[in-house]
């Protein structure tokens, strides 16, 4: 029974750092998509009278697509960067945001480096 505890905190631990991510990561693209459905579908019925909902899914998907890849290649050029930076700066001014901003891009920063002798070192941690 002592052993039993102990393991299954340390699954249930494993368990939220596998999952946290994952659902704020859904959370942020269900938010993103939701908002790109609204705006699209806005867009497409002041040309179209009553569209396909498939149709307004498959351009709010495309457009969401469009949006991360410009995204990407805003964040990976000096320009993007620089407003990424002011982006952040803006975030970190606002109590409760800043927070929850800095937890998510820590935990995206951790499972996007790569693995090198640093982050394989033992510490102790009090």
């Amino acid at each position: 029974m002592k052993q039993l505890v102990p393991h299954i905190r340390h699954r249930i631990l494993s368990g939220a750092i596998v999952l946290i991510p994952l659902g704020i990561s859904f959370f942020a693209l269900s938010l993103i998509y939701r908002l790109t459905v609204g705006v699209v579908s806005t867009a497409i019925n002041v040309v179209v009278r009553d569209p396909p909902p498939l149709a307004v899914d498959g351009i709010a998907v495309s457009a969401l697509v469009l949006l991360l890849y410009c995204a990407g290649s805003m964040a990976a050029h000096v320009v993007g960067r620089g407003l990424i930076t002011r982006l952040e700066r803006v975030v970190a001014r606002v109590p409760l945001i800043d927070a929850i901003y800095a937890t998510a891009k820590q935990l995206v920063e951790l499972f996007r480096s790569q693995p090198d002798a640093a982050s394989r070192t033992v510490v102790l941690v009090p």
